[in-house]
C-alpha cells in the first residue's frame, strides 16, 4: 500500500520526469509542473500503488494538454486508444480524459453509463482543481476547493480494461457527452426545482373542494419532505389541460422545462388527457401520485428507473386542470428510514394496522409493524391501503408456515404489475430467481424490466419482481402462478419423490426415493427429466438385485420431439464406467454416428458400488 511519504516521493519523481529533456524552463513547462503536483495531491495515496514516476509523469501531460484551452462551461471529453508516434505513449487500454466544470455526480454518472455498456475501469483519477484562465487558456492551477477562485474544475483520467474499436471509442465519447450535458442541466436547474416545489406546496382553496383535509395534509408533507433531501430533483415540467369532453387534451405549457426535461425532451408521460397517468391522478386519494417510470432509466446519478412525482393543478371550483411533473430518484434515506417519516406512506401503515383490528403490544401486532417496515418502498408507494391490507395479513401467515408465496397488484396506470415472491431462504438461488421470471412473463404476457431480492435475517427470501404488461392485465391466475412456483421450488428429490409415489404408490415410491433421492449428480437433475429418472430407476433397481457382478445394460429410445432418424442409446454398467472407446466402433458396425456422450455416476444408498449411465 502506497502511504503517505511514498506518495510525496512518487510525485517528486514525476515531476523530475516531467522536467527530463527540457533544457529551458518556460511558462509551459511552468504550468505542466504546477499541475503535476496539484493533480496529484488530490489522488489517494492507495490509487498511486504500483506507477512509475514517469508514467504518472505523462497521465499529468496528457491531462493538462486537454485541459490547457477551454471555454466558459465546455465538456471536453476524449475517448482513444493511445499511440506512440500521436500521443507520445502506448498502452493496451482505451483512456477517457474528461474536463468540466465541478459539480455533483459527476463519477457516479459516468461510472453508471460504463456499466450500462459493460465497460469495466482499471484506473480512475479524479482531482478537483481551482485554476484560473486568461480568455480559455490555462493560466494558473491549485488543488482543491479554494476559496474565492475564478474556477472549479473536475479533471477525469480513466484507463479501461477493454481496448475499444475507433468506432466504440466514437459512440463511448457521444454517450458520456450527452449524460454529462444532463448532469449540467440537472445542477444548473437544481434550484429553480427547488423554488418550483416551494409554490407547488401552496394548496389553494380549490384543493379542498376535492380532497379530504388529513389528505391535504400528508400531501404537502411529503413534498416538504422530498424537499429535506430525500429526493434527487433531475428534471420539471408542466401540463395544462384544455378543451372540453373528447377534445380536451394536455400540453406541455411552454419554457416550462427545467433539468433533464429540458429542450422538449420526450417523455412518455401523461400524453393525453385520457393517458393512465393522468387517469390515475385524476383518481388519486392525495394531492400528489408517486410512479415508476419502469422503462425510463436516469441518465444521472444512478441509471435506474426515474421515479416520477405528480402534483395536481386544480382550478376554484376543484377541478383538475393540469399537473406540476417532477422526475428524479428517491435517495438512499428513503429507503432506510422508519415508514413513520414519510408521509403519505406513514397514513397508508396506519390505516392498515387500525383495519387489522389487532391489539397493542400483541404479538400479532407487531409482527405486523415489523412486515409492514421491511415493505419495499416503492411498493408502498404504489399500493392502496386496501391492496396493503390484504398484502400485509398475507405475508402474516407466512411467519406461522414457511412456504413459497406470491403477491401481486396492479400499478395505479396499469401498466405493470408488482409481484412479491416469497421462498424459503434455503430454497432460494439464480436458477429459481430466472425460472419465477419466465414464468411471470408467460403468465403475464410481459416482461420482467426489473427485480430486487432481499436476504436477510428472515426465514424467507424475497424476490420484488416488476412485470411490464405488453397487453394488460388480462386472466390472470395468481393462485395457478403460486402452484407453480412452489414446484420450482421444490428440491430435486423431493420433486422425484412425488412422482415415485405417484408411480409406484406411497410405501414403495418413499422406499425407492429413500435409496435413489440423493444417488444422482448434480449435472444429472440438470440435464435429465424427472420421468426419465423414474425410467432410469427401473434399470438400476433391475441390476441392485443382480445376483451378477459387472452385470451392464443397453436400452435404444427416442425423445418425442426427436428429429427424424435421432435416436439415444443409454448403457447402464457398475462399477466403472464403460470407456467410449469400446462403445464407439460398435455404434459404427450398425451405422449409427455419436454425436455426444454424457456419463453419470449413480450412488443408490445401501448399495456398495457405484453404477454408470452413459447417455449417447
Amino acid at each position: 500500500m502506497a502511504k503517505q511519504p511514498q506518495k510525496d516521493r512518487l510525485i517528486q519523481n514525476a515531476l523530475i520526469a516531467a522536467r527530463e529533456g527540457k533544457k529551458t524552463v518556460s511558462r509551459e513547462n511552468q504550468l505542466l509542473h504546477e499541475f503535476l503536483g496539484a493533480f496529484y495531491q488530490q489522488v489517494p495515496a492507495d490509487d498511486l500503488s504500483g506507477w512509475k514516476a514517469e508514467d504518472l509523469s505523462r497521465v499529468a501531460g496528457a491531462m493538462c494538454d486537454w485541459g490547457r484551452d477551454r471555454k466558459t462551461a465546455q465538456l471536453k471529453v476524449k475517448v482513444y486508444n493511445p499511440e506512440q508516434k500521436r500521443d507520445g505513449f502506448a498502452i493496451p487500454h482505451t483512456v477517457v480524459q474528461i474536463v468540466n466544470d465541478d459539480m455533483p455526480f459527476i463519477i457516479d454518472t459516468i461510472s453508471s453509463e460504463m456499466t450500462t455498456q459493460g465497460l469495466n475501469i482499471d484506473v480512475l483519477f479524479h482531482p478537483i482543481l481551482s485554476v484560473e484562465r486568461s480568455g480559455s487558456a490555462l493560466a494558473k492551477v491549485q488543488p482543491g476547493r479554494v476559496a474565492n477562485a475564478s474556477l472549479v474544475e473536475s479533471y477525469v483520467y480513466i484507463q479501461l480494461e477493454q481496448m475499444l474499436s475507433t468506432d466504440a471509442c466514437r459512440k463511448l465519447a457521444a454517450s458520456l457527452e450527452t449524460t454529462l450535458a444532463d448532469v449540467r442541466a440537472a445542477t444548473t436547474d437544481w434550484r429553480k426545482m427547488i423554488s418550483k416545489i416551494d409554490s407547488v406546496m401552496v394548496f389553494g382553496d380549490g384543493y379542498a373542494k376535492s380532497h379530504d383535509k388529513a389528505d391535504l395534509r400528508e400531501g404537502q408533507d411529503f413534498l416538504a419532505y422530498l424537499k429535506n433531501n430525500n429526493y434527487t430533483f433531475l428534471g420539471y415540467r408542466e401540463y395544462r389541460f384544455t378543451g372540453t369532453g373528447a377534445k380536451m387534451k394536455s400540453e406541455p405549457v411552454e419554457g416550462s422545462d427545467l433539468g433533464v426535461l429540458r429542450n422538449d425532451h420526450s417523455l412518455n408521460f401523461g400524453l393525453g388527457v385520457g393517458s393512465p397517468e393522468v387517469v390515475a391522478l385524476t383518481r388519486g386519494r392525495w394531492p400528489v401520485m408517486v410512479s415508476k417510470l419502469v422503462e425510463t432509466y436516469a441518465t444521472v446519478h444512478r441509471r435506474v428507473p426515474l421515479d416520477a412525482l405528480s402534483v395536481k393543478i386544480v382550478d376554484n371550483a376543484g377541478r383538475l386542470v393540469g399537473m406540476h411533473l417532477f422526475v428524479g430518484l428517491f435517495t438512499s434515506s428513503t429507503y432506510s428510514c422508519r415508514t413513520s417519516e414519510i408521509p403519505m406512506v406513514r397514513q397508508k401503515v396506519l390505516e392498515t394496522v387500525e383495519k387489522a383490528g389487532f391489539i397493542r403490544g400483541t404479538h400479532d401486532y407487531k409482527a405486523l409493524e415489523h412486515i409492514l417496515e421491511k415493505m419495499p418502498r416503492d411498493e408502498l408507494f404504489q399500493v392502496s391501503t386496501e391492496d396493503l391490507h390484504g398484502l400485509a395479513l398475507g405475508i402474516l401467515r407466512l411467519q406461522i408456515k414457511q412456504r413459497v408465496a406470491l403477491f401481486a397488484h396492479l400499478d395505479p396506470m396499469g401498466q405493470y404489475m408488482s409481484c412479491l415472491v416469497y421462498v424459503p431462504r434455503e430454497r432460494y438461488n439464480t436458477i429459481f430467481r430466472l425460472q419465477a421470471a419466465r414464468l411471470l412473463e408467460v403468465a403475464l404476457n410481459g416482461r420482467v424490466t426489473n427485480y430486487f431480492t432481499t436476504l436477510d435475517d428472515s426465514l424467507l427470501a424475497r424476490v420484488l419482481f416488476t412485470v411490464r404488461l405488453e397487453q394488460g392485465v388480462g386472466a390472470f391466475d395468481a393462485a395457478a402462478v403460486e402452484t407453480q412456483l412452489i414446484e420450482l421450488s421444490r428440491e430435486w428429490d423431493e420433486r422425484l419423490r412425488r412422482v415415485l409415489i405417484d408411480v409406484y404408490g406411497k410405501i414403495k415410491g418413499a422406499e425407492l426415493a429413500y435409496i435413489y433421492g440423493r444417488a444422482f449428480t448434480s449435472a444429472y437433475h440438470e440435464s435429465i427429466l424427472i420421468g426419465n429418472a423414474v425410467h432410469d430407476i427401473r434399470q438400476l433397481e433391475t441390476m441392485v438385485h443382480n445376483e451378477a457382478k459387472n452385470d451392464i445394460r443397453v436400452e435404444f429410445y427416442r425423445l418425442n420431439n426427436a428429429a427424424p432418424g435421432d435416436f439415444r442409446l443409454k448403457v447402464y454398467h457398475e462399477s466403472v464406467p464403460v470407456p467410449l472407446a469400446d462403445i464407439l466402433p460398435v455404434l459404427d458396425n450398425m451405422g449409427f454416428r455419436s454425436m455426444s456422450e454424457m456419463p453419470y455416476e449413480v450412488r443408490p444408498a445401501g448399495y456398495d458400488t457405484a453404477i454408470w449411465i452413459h447417455d449417447i
